[in-house]
């Protein structure tokens, strides 16, 4: 039987394959997901691409009951990748959000991609 399994197993070849997605090599606006619907006491991660200049994670402020005025806006990071414990941070409970990566390229043009987040 062991041998009959190794027969079989020696006409597939095992290839491993990495692929970095670097700001040269992905669709901008296929970055990020469509939507982020997470709970308030959690930690969002997020990474951006590799090779950019300069990176900016931003938020601005939709639907809401904190009594946040709507179209605020805040910067929540400028580093490739965005941790960000939500009670720490600016993110309210109860709210709607724009997050927007923006990513500058070394040669100064930029990408950028827009999902929804959601905290409850």
């Amino acid at each position: 039987m062991d041998s009959m399994i190794e027969d079989y197993n020696e006409g597939f070849v095992s290839e491993t394959k990495e692929v970095a997605y670097t700001v040269d090599n992905v669709v901008a606006e296929d970055i990020l997901a469509t939507d982020y619907p997470m709970p308030y006491r959690t930690t969002l991660c997020l990474t951006a691409p590799i090779g950019g200049a300069n990176y900016s994670w931003d938020v601005v402020i939709g639907e809401n009951k904190c009594n946040i005025e709507e179209g605020t806006a805040y910067n929540l990071s400028h580093v490739r990748t965005l941790e960000l414990y939500v009670p720490n941070s600016v993110l309210k409970q109860w709210a709607h959000y724009e997050l927007t990566l923006t990513v500058q390229k070394v040669d100064g043009s930029y990408i950028k991609d827009t999902a929804k987040l959601y905290i409850y």
